[in-house]
């Protein structure tokens, strides 16, 4: 009995002893052999990466004023990588709750679903902007925008699947996006003949196939085209050209929804609450269904499972400017683990609406850049510019974000910076732009189109002003009016405000209005809309006249009253005789622009012809965009016989494609139908076609009601007709005048992180020392007495140029212009000024003036002139 419990008591002691041994020996390990392993394991566990913001360069006036800076604020971060997803939602809910008790909060996580009462819908940036684009109502519905979409592009009466195809082969057209990528060289060959069978032009870049329809292509052809694609090539041209998911049942499908549905595996008809339930499952949210904040928890959690490539990176979830609701964040940091304050700042542009469409706005990274973005090393949640300079001048604004390395606590706290790589500031940008004169400008035109507004031109809602220095083209004031207050975007917008900052307009027929007269706050009336120019345009005209030796500075024209020339019962008036009856009598050059006498232009202009008179004023820049940095810059129309007959000739053109013709041969009838407008031509060319005599003579009627007239040349050399320019073309062309032909690039930009930029010159002088003397007089003599702007600029102590300007539209108010240069005797700065639907020119000078006087430093702005 004794040595059986001896001899147990040794194996249990060995037992102890051999486990004792191993303890001993894990420890040794541990701490001796493996130390440097474990320590950096369970330091890494605490150390964090964290990115630091650096600041997005500033934009400045000539003078050093700011226009954009940055303003201090707050970055509410989420670091979730190391809690549990029912850690992760009480702590974002906790958060959320306490953000929902201020205003002044920015949320950078979005999903693209929203509620519509108690019921879930799709709505995104990018629905919006689709809507806008298209000119369809704001609250459309998918059904709603196709059915009007349907209806604008004629194909309503189509089965659905036939009318989406077609409308989506219609709208990928316009856009010039690809109809098809990745195709081989056999499918690539079977597109092309495709397309010659249905008259579709077809160009190819590398394996990537993109199509141009005609303007007149039937249905049944689009159709036949389509089911060809889709036999042939498993596929119907532009897929993704309509963002909604298909003619059935429709569902908002844009890049943001793709990708969520993507990420989802859930199939593109997939409604907005099959997501909603979807994600809930997905991150055990059911819990918060109902709640006030169930959307906003979704959107951060799946912002941050796109983050997980970054694991220890923070997601920044929302900004603010109150250290208030940072300080109540920081007190209930126990309850709310993973939850951390950071600072940041906010886009921020000190003069409000001044300048805005130019400056443009920031804001997060759309669904559609995101990609693109994010190759450049951008994050989701960075901002970027939107419009205007800001994104223009994205590459050279944007900060390059450094990174801290720091050991943090249990609850995420810094506790100690291990290593910091600084980040790189984005450069600053100086503009050519004067701030006191673009103040000045931009009060007076707001002032005179309010007083206009209230005193019997209540349509006077869309105005520009633009002052170039003749020198160097630097652009001194840019002003669009109605404008917007940039800083709105520095949070997030509710429908409302966007609705009134992109307003949509229809016509009597439901469809969009693209009217440029209505007013669109975004939009910059000075670059991106384009107008008749009226007698503004004579200076030029008179140029090209003198140039051409139509007329000398000497030659005089009598002003009969009516010209005759074309019709005696269709003769237009000079604007006296359609006034009182009157005429101007014998009149130079220097006397009609003095006077605007619309007779001495006809006369003149009907000798040099509209093709002459076309390629003349071009050397001022007209018909070309000026290159500008601005995201619109409209090229203008210069109206005449060349521009008439080549626009016939190409809509000839996609008409007889539509029809089966070949592109080579419509191309080469069409344009002999317009160069020989006669139905026995017409016949002579389409017969061989096999073409019906019905169809013969409709395409010959279209011709010949269309066709350009020799008669047209009249309105043209007053400014009428097709002829429409923008503001800064007409300030820019002005400026050249004044330099007898010598041209600048306009410009905006000043320098770049203190590097001037280079002057451009477009053209050398031109105008004779005669030629000129000539304009300028006639010029001046606008001002003076017995000038259709005589005493405006009474006063002033300096000699002014002018032109002033009456542009006519069918049903509308007349349009406002005045042009200006100064001192005469030695131009310095040149203005030009538009009110649409102001009743005529007389109503710019107000603006004109004042910015004669902010410039020179002269006083006060006399009583309004108006005619």
């Amino acid at each position: 009995m004794k040595n059986r419990i001896f001899y147990g008591s040794r194996r249990l002691l060995l037992v102890f002893g051999v486990l004792f041994l191993s303890l001993a020996l894990t420890v040794v390990s541990t701490q001796v052999f493996q130390h440097e392993n474990y320590l950096a394991m369970a330091q890494s566990a605490l150390v964090r990466n964290i990115p630091v913001d650096g600041n997005r360069g500033r934009i400045l006036d000539r003078n050093g004023e700011v226009l954009a800076q940055n303003k201090p604020s707050y970055t509410i971060d989420l670091y979730a990588y190391d809690q549990d997803g029912d850690t992760v939602n009480r702590s974002i809910y906790g958060a959320l709750s306490i953000l929902g008790r201020y205003s002044d909060v920015t949320y950078l996580c979005e999903l693209p679903i929203a509620y519509d009462g108690d019921a879930m819908i799709y709505r995104c940036d990018e629905i919006d902007q689709y809507l806008t684009e298209q000119e369809l109502p704001s609250s459309a519905s998918p059904e709603e925008a196709l059915s009007l979409l349907y209806t604008r592009y004629g194909v309503s009466a189509l089965p659905p699947r036939q009318a989406y195809g077609c409308l989506s082969l219609i709208l990928g057209s316009q856009e010039g996006g690809d109809a098809y990528r990745n195709l081989s060289d056999h499918s690539l060959h079977q597109l092309m003949d495709l397309c010659q069978k249905a008259g579709i032009q077809v160009q190819v870049n590398g394996t990537s196939a993109s199509l141009s329809l005609g303007s007149s292509i039937q249905a049944d052809v689009l159709l036949s085209f389509i089911d060809g694609c889709e036999n042939t090539l498993g596929a119907p041209p532009y897929q993704n050209a309509i963002p909604m998911s298909g003619p059935e049942s429709p569902q908002w499908h844009t890049a943001s929804i793709k990708r969520l549905k993507s990420f989802l595996s859930l199939p593109a008809d997939a409604s907005a609450q099959q997501v909603a339930d979807t994600l809930m499952a997905k991150y055990r949210a059911e819990a918060y269904n109902g709640t006030p904040y169930l959307l906003d928890l979704l959107a951060i959690r799946y912002a941050a499972s796109g983050n997980y490539y970054k694991r220890y990176n923070p997601l920044p979830i929302a900004k603010t400017l109150d250290y208030n609701i940072c300080a109540v964040l920081e007190e209930n940091a126990l309850s709310l683990p993973g939850i951390a304050v950071s600072q940041s700042s906010i886009r921020e542009y000190p003069e409000g609406n001044l300048l805005s469409q130019v400056l443009g706005y920031t804001g997060r990274i759309t669904a559609a850049l995101e990609e693109e973005m994010m190759a450049k090393g951008y994050r989701p949640t960075d901002t970027v510019g939107r419009d205007g300079l800001e994104r223009i001048l994205e590459d050279v604004l944007h900060a390059i974000p450094g990174e801290n390395a720091i050991m943090v606590d249990s609850l995420g706290r810094n506790t100690q910076t291990l290593s910091s790589t600084p980040p790189q500031d984005g450069k600053d940008v100086v503009l050519t732009i004067d701030l006191n004169l673009q103040k000045a400008a931009q009060e007076s035109l707001s002032q005179t189109m309010a007083q206009l507004r209230e005193t019997g031109y209540p349509k006077a809602q869309v105005g520009a002003a633009v002052a170039v220095d003749v020198n160097s083209g630097e652009i001194l004031c840019m002003v669009s009016e109605p404008g917007y207050d940039p800083n709105v975007f520095s949070s997030a917008i509710s429908e409302e405000v966007w609705a009134q900052l992109s307003p949509q307009y229809l016509d009597e027929d439901g469809e969009s209005d693209p009217d440029p007269t209505l007013a669109r706050p975004m939009v910059n009336v000075a670059t991106a809309s384009i107008f008749p120019p009226g007698s503004t345009y004579k200076p030029f005209v008179a140029a090209a006249l003198l140039e051409n030796g139509i007329v000398t500075p000497s030659t005089t024209i009598l002003d009969r009253g009516r010209y005759t020339g074309f019709s005696t019962t269709q003769a237009p008036g000079c604007w006296l005789y359609n006034q009182n009856g009157g005429t101007h009598g014998y009149e130079t050059v220097s006397d009609a622009l003095a006077h605007s006498c619309n007779y001495y232009f006809y006369d003149a202009a009907v000798r040099l012809g509209s093709n002459a008179l076309g390629e003349y004023v071009k050397k001022f820049g007209f018909g070309t965009s000026t290159g500008v940095e601005c995201l619109y810059d409209a090229a203008g129309i210069v109206g005449g016989e060349a521009y008439t007959s080549a626009y016939l000739a190409n809509i000839m053109k996609q008409k007889l494609m539509s029809l089966g013709v070949e592109e080579s041969d419509a191309r080469e009838i069409g344009r002999e139908m317009v160069d020989t407008p006669t139905l026995s031509n017409a016949k002579r060319l389409l017969h061989p076609l096999g073409l019906e005599a019905r169809t013969v003579e409709t395409l010959y009627e279209y011709v010949n009601n269309h066709r350009y007239r020799e008669s047209q040349v009249l309105s043209l050399a007053i400014g009428q007709g097709e002829n429409s320019f923008s503001v800064l073309q007409m300030a820019n062309a002005t400026a050249a005048l004044s330099k007898k032909g010598l041209r600048y690039a306009p410009t905006l930009i000043k320098s770049i992180d203190g590097q001037e930029q280079q002057k451009r010159i477009l053209s050398q002088p031109f105008l004779s020392d005669s030629t000129y003397a000539a304009i300028s007089q006639g010029m001046q003599r606008v001002v003076q007495s017995g000038g259709t702007a005589a005493g405006a600029f009474a006063g002033l102590p300096i000699g002014v140029a002018a032109k002033t300007g009456t542009a006519e539209a069918d049903g509308k108010d007349n349009y406002g212009w005045f042009i200006a240069y100064a001192p005469a005797e030695d131009p310095q700065i040149a203005v030009a000024v538009m009110i649409a639907q102001s009743g005529g020119g007389n109503t710019c000078i107000p603006v004109v003036r004042t910015i004669f006087e902010q410039y020179f430093g002269f006083g006060e702005t006399p009583a309004n002139h108006r005619e």
